[in-house]
């Protein structure tokens, strides 16, 4: 077999160099795209992060008010309350106004020590604190859900330690609905004052009841009992609330990467 000629040879060079730099000018024209693109969305956000500027004029209880200062419509804004994530109503607050958002308190209760005062014919005390509300209208008596409450009078209760003296502005609560029952809350474990008498409800089983927003109450413990009803009494969830008050913490509010606290200890 002959060898390659050397005419051959430089053709052959000359495709290989061609493919080449072939190769390296789409290289650089997709890294110089992919760089223009990317500054461009820098740009955007840079834009659109600049036009986003407010500040916490005001707190009420569940309300936050909060004054746009930016250039831009302020939206899509969460609420953190010592950094936990609190659900919040929508909000759209032009430029230069103030909004008011509602936002869902914290529950304070959840997960904090409860001690009968009594040995429960079924069900666990530690059951209302764990935010799992039965299926409307679960039977009364369901231990995966209820814990009962021997007989009414406030000798047999149900007590929650919250740890700390909070400011409890609601308290939501699923119990047997033909009965009444009586919350009542404590800083010390000697007075005890009312803080929501539970109505009958109707419907059969266990059922949810919501006292709404009261003025708030330094508590750190709240106590459950039966006042009257069929002789038949549980209880599956006692939430408490904490109000936007002062106590309750710093309450941070998130918009567009942008962030502002407000101390409500101070």
């Amino acid at each position: 077999m002959k060898g390659i000629t050397p005419v051959v040879a430089i053709i052959l060079l000359l495709l290989v160099t061609i493919s080449i730099v072939g190769f390296a000018m789409v290289f650089f024209q997709r890294n110089i795209q992919q760089t223009s693109l990317g500054g461009e969305q820098n740009l955007q956000n840079q834009i659109a992060s600049a036009s986003v500027i407010f500040d916490i004029s005001s707190t009420y209880q569940d309300k936050v008010y909060v004054r746009n200062i930016g250039s831009g419509l302020l939206s899509d804004i969460k609420f953190y309350l010592n950094n936990q994530e609190m659900s919040s109503s929508p909000v759209s607050v032009p430029s230069g106004t103030v909004g008011e958002v509602t936002v869902s308190g914290l529950v304070i209760s959840y997960n904090k020590p409860v001690v009968a005062s009594y040995s429960p014919n079924f069900g666990s005390a530690s059951l209302i604190t764990n935010s799992v509300f039965a299926p409307e209208g679960t039977g009364w008596n369901n231990p995966a859900y209820a814990v009962s409450l021997n007989s009414a009078g406030s000798g047999t209760n149900l007590k929650i330690d919250i740890g700390s003296v909070r400011n409890a502005n609601r308290v939501r609560i699923q119990a047997d609905d033909n009965d009444n029952y009586m919350i009542e809350y404590s800083t010390d474990e000697f007075v005890w004052l009312p803080l929501y008498s539970v109505p009958f409800a109707s419907g059969g089983g266990l059922r949810t009841r919501d006292s709404g927003m009261f003025v708030p109450v330094s508590a750190r413990y709240i106590r459950i009992y039966a006042v009257s009803g069929d002789g038949s009494y549980s209880v599956s969830e006692l939430e408490v609330y904490v109000a936007l008050t002062k106590g309750a913490g710093t309450l941070k509010a998130c918009a567009s990467s942008i962030c502002k606290e407000i101390n409500l200890d101070a």
